[in-house]
């Protein structure tokens, strides 16, 4: 894989250095306590990581919704690994997973003070799509 990283689904096991790295990525904070085991639990297919040696660099969280949809939850990348291609190998495989299961779509909310996950997805193929008070809203057909 690209710049050595390598990337894998979550386990339950990974919540702890996930949510560690969460609360680096802001503009958002890491989610509740417990959220991030259940994620992994329920939506392993879709919570990946990326990992450098045996340092987690990355991760993305996509969810399906009821309306059939795929969206982004939440991408984050370690300050240190930022412009190495991290997000978009995340991106890149997570866009993957959610075509080979035949979702017609993906969909994310970024705030639009967050330049760089805006400008992530937008580099992915996502196109504004309106806004709903300070969050921006991205589609992308797959």
């Amino acid at each position: 894989m690209g710049g050595g990283y390598e990337l894998r689904e979550a386990t339950e096991e990974d919540a702890g250095k996930v949510e560690a790295l969460a609360r680096l990525c802001q503009p958002l904070r890491a989610s509740v306590k417990g959220t991030y085991e259940y994620l992994a639990l329920c939506f392993p297919r879709y919570f990946l990581l990326a990992f450098s040696g045996e340092q987690l660099v990355g991760f993305v969280v996509g969810l399906p919704s009821l309306a059939g949809e795929a969206w982004i939850y939440q991408i984050c990348v370690h300050p240190d690994h930022r412009r190495r291609r991290v997000g978009e190998l995340l991106m890149e495989e997570e866009l993957g997973r959610f075509r080979s299961d035949r979702f017609p779509r993906v969909r994310a909310r970024v705030l639009e003070t967050n330049q760089p996950s805006l400008s992530l997805m937008r580099k992915m193929g996502l196109r504004e799509r309106g806004k709903k008070g300070e969050w921006v809203e991205l589609e992308r057909e797959l």
